[in-house]
Order: C-alpha cells, then structure tokens, then sequence
C-alpha cells in the first residue's frame, strides 16, 4: 500500500467547536493555529467556547489552501490509501451533541479523534460505540499541483 506524505498524527481541538479544523490540521501536517487561521483569515481573537464549527465544503477549501486537493466520499470504508475526515453523530465533543469530525487513517487502521479526553481507535472499537450517519465524508486526494 503507497504511504502519505507524512506520518499523520493527532492534532487536538482548542474547545467543543474546534474539531473540523483539528482534523483539518491533522489530515495536512500543520497546527491547530494555522488551519484554524485558513478558516477564520480576518479574525485575530477568538474566546473560549466560540462557535467554530466548520463544513465539508469549508474543510475542501482550506485543505486546497494548504495544499492539497479534497473531494467528498460517501463511504469513507472505501478509502484504502488516504486519511479521510469522517462526520459521527453524537458526541460528547459536538455542540449539542451532534456531529463530531474525527480523521480515518488507513496505513493504521485507526480512527484519530481530536477530542481533548481522546485518542486513537480501530474501527471495530469506534463504530461500535458511535453511531456511524451517512455524511459525506472528506478525502484528501494528494498534493496540488503546483
């Protein structure tokens, strides 16, 4: 199986709202701080406990940003050779306890959850104990060309 560019590893949200750009940050290599600058380029400040939350289509324009390309998937079971940012319903991490983005490492076999409490899961262990909804998942198809 082709490797990624990088060995992915696990960036953690800030607050309640922060996992999109936290798996953002994790799927291409930076920090918290810089995709959460992507996402939010005009605002300098942000307070504990702010609204963050992100969508699929937000997620596509800032890993192009970054430099990368993305698309939407909508199985991401099917992905076998790139990290995928997966929507779970119910989490203790989502606003409202709605949906929760965590990244679908292939190369491990494991679920990467930015939640500050979290860590790494099989899928065995993560599907079984959230309920997995059909949302489009978010890909990360390669580098851009340049």
């Amino acid at each position: 199986m082709k490797r990624w560019y990088f060995d992915i590893k696990r960036v953690m949200q800030v607050n309640n709202h922060g996992c999109g750009i936290a798996t953002v940050a994790t799927v291409c290599g930076v920090t918290y701080e810089r995709a959460r600058h992507e996402f939010f380029p005009k605002k300098r400040r942000f307070r504990d406990g702010e609204d963050l939350c992100v969508d699929a289509i937000a997620m596509i324009k800032v890993i192009n940003k970054l430099g990368f390309d993305a698309e939407t998937v909508p199985d991401f079971r099917k992905v076998k050779d790139r990290p995928v940012i997966v929507p779970f319903s119910w989490s203790p991490y989502a606003p409202d306890y709605g949906i929760h983005s965590v990244v679908w490492d292939p190369f491990k076999k494991r679920f990467i959850d930015p939640g500050p409490d979290e860590g790494n899961f099989s899928e065995k262990e993560y599907v079984g104990f959230w309920k997995y909804f059909k949302y489009q998942s978010v890909v990360v198809t390669g580098k851009k060309k340049r």
